[in-house]
């Protein structure tokens, strides 16, 4: 995506809508699962489960194509996100997309983590409001006009457990 876009359309956000938090340019990111809770003990094993499943899963390409307003399930949060939609996935229709999110899928599954939603909305989290800023934010999307460079390119995944960060190459 490009930089100078994602700025911009933060600027208007922020503008729209004090109670917009942006997320900092390296912090955004395309979600592969819910949030979840993990004990320690199973940590290594969990890292273990998702190196060996994603071992197999190449780099892909998204055409984010659509801004969009994501609610949490909880209702405590809600999301400005670049989506891919459609055949926009990738060249692939999809294909290694869905591969990932099975094998990522897979490793939570095993460790009693809940899976990725039945259907799936590719997307990039860009920033967050809670949700009573959602008229604001939603008045703000509608006036924006394609302003994200669509493409982009996954290399590598990365888990977040609490402040530690794991990161998978896909090959």
């Amino acid at each position: 995506m490009k930089s100078s876009a994602i700025i911009s359309l933060h600027g208007a956000l922020k503008a729209g809508c004090p109670q917009y938090r942006a997320l900092a340019l390296d912090e955004c990111h395309l979600s592969l699962s819910r949030p979840g809770s993990i004990a320690g003990s199973q940590l290594a094993s969990l890292q273990e489960e998702l190196r060996s499943r994603v071992r197999g899963c190449a780099p892909f390409s998204l055409r984010l194509d659509r801004l969009s307003l994501l609610v949490n399930e909880a209702g405590t949060q809600c999301f400005v996100a670049a989506e891919a939609t459609g055949a926009r996935l990738a060249s692939d229709d999809g294909q290694a997309y869905r591969r990932l999110l099975r094998a990522v899928d897979g490793a939570l599954a095993r460790h009693g983590l809940a899976r990725y939603y039945e259907e799936p909305r590719p997307h990039v989290s860009l920033g967050w409001a809670p949700p009573r800023a959602q008229p604001a934010l939603a008045g703000v999307l509608a006036r924006q006009h394609d302003t994200l460079a669509p493409g982009l390119h996954v290399t590598e995944i990365v888990c977040k457990i609490g402040r530690r960060e794991h990161r998978f190459r896909l090959r």
